[in-house]
């Protein structure tokens, strides 16, 4: 456990990088069973925006392109009535699939690329799974990831499935991660999200009533921010947000009348942007002129131990008292708003 110990020990300190890391250049391509002609949208990165759309002719599709790190994605046709995905690994070299458009989960399958091809097989045993016995899944599916503990198929199918199911206790959840040794495996995206997942449970981050974890990541001009200095003796929220989601985007634009109501009062708010694409952030700083400070943190940075967006996060934000106590989480812009009118007003929370 001396790696989880180390990593655990110096979490405060960690800084996220803007650099982009290397990068290894993977081709998927494939055959199409059941039609000639059409598009296939590549889910790149699983954000809004990133979408790829790789057209096929005769049968046979190809994509060429980079990635930092290796993580599972998904493809799906682009004019299917259902969206069905078919999901794949996302890894150096040649990456060959073969899709049937009338049965995307049951028929189709990975025949090159080694993480893929190991999940396809225990993502295909799982499904056996549920129609042979839905009362004996979650019994089934531990042991299908204590079997593939030793490859990518593990930790995405943990990565997958522990959010909903209590699988494994904290201590097998440590163990499990602990054993992971392929450096490719711990700079995954689905490892990282795990673990920052594990501890954000280990050590009950940022949970109501205890002391919000600091953190450090860059601001627009690459300086870094530091959460303690910032919201020092100050109420502050910190949200997240993505340039790649509507959604996310319009929910910070409704803080915007709380925040000035309320900054010249002593309160203050952080958002936090997961981005895969660096040059989009940008863009959406200078389009959505958020007037406080926003902080980038690129999931695609291999240097990135952990991921806040998972281990800072248990809702869309938190809100923090002058001295540091988280106070409440998931505030929309009108519960914020009654909180802090009742504290600046004279009341109290």
């Amino acid at each position: 456990m001396k790696k989880i110990l180390i990593i655990s020990v110096f979490l405060l300190s960690i800084i996220a990088c803007t650099n982009k890391s290397e990068l290894f250049e993977y081709t998927v391509k494939g055959k199409v069973i059941g039609k000639d002609a059409g598009e296939i949208c590549f889910l790149e990165t699983g954000k809004n925006g990133d979408d790829v759309i790789i057209q096929y002719e005769n049968g046979s599709f190809e994509y060429k392109g980079t990635s930092s790190c290796l993580y599972s994605s998904a493809l799906a046709f682009n004019d299917a009535e259902e969206e069905l995905l078919y999901i794949f690994v996302v890894e150096p070299g040649d990456i060959e699939v073969i899709l049937h458009e009338d049965s995307t989960l049951v028929k189709s399958k990975t025949i090159v690329g080694e993480n893929g091809i190991a999940v396809y097989k225990a993502y295909n045993t799982y499904f056996g799974y549920m129609y042979i016995d839905l009362e004996a899944l979650q019994d089934s599916v531990l042991h299908l990831i204590q079997k593939n503990r030793n490859n990518f198929a593990g930790i995405f199918l943990l990565n997958t499935m522990v959010r909903y199911w209590p699988l494994f206790d904290l201590d097998e959840l440590e163990t499990f991660l602990e054993e992971v040794k392929k450096p490719m495996f711990l700079q995954s995206r689905d490892y990282r999200e795990l673990y920052s997942y594990w501890l954000s449970l280990k050590d009950s981050i940022n949970e109501i009533d205890q002391k919000a974890v600091n953190f450090t990541l860059a601001d627009i001009d690459g300086k870094l921010i530091t959460f303690d200095e910032v919201s020092k003796g100050k109420v502050t929220l910190v949200e997240q947000s993505g340039s790649w989601c509507p959604k996310l985007t319009q929910t910070t634009r409704n803080f915007i009348p709380v925040y000035e109501a309320y900054k010249d009062k002593g309160f203050e708010i952080i958002t936090i942007l997961c981005e895969s694409d660096y040059d989009r952030w940008v863009q959406w700083v200078e389009d959505e002129k958020i007037p406080w400070i926003t902080l980038i943190e690129l999931d695609t940075d291999i240097n990135n131990v952990v991921l806040y967006s998972e281990l800072l996060f248990s809702g869309g934000n938190y809100l923090v008292d002058e001295n540091g106590i988280v106070i409440a989480k998931d505030l929309s812009a009108e519960a914020l708003n009654n909180l802090l009118k009742k504290k600046f007003e004279g009341d109290m929370y």
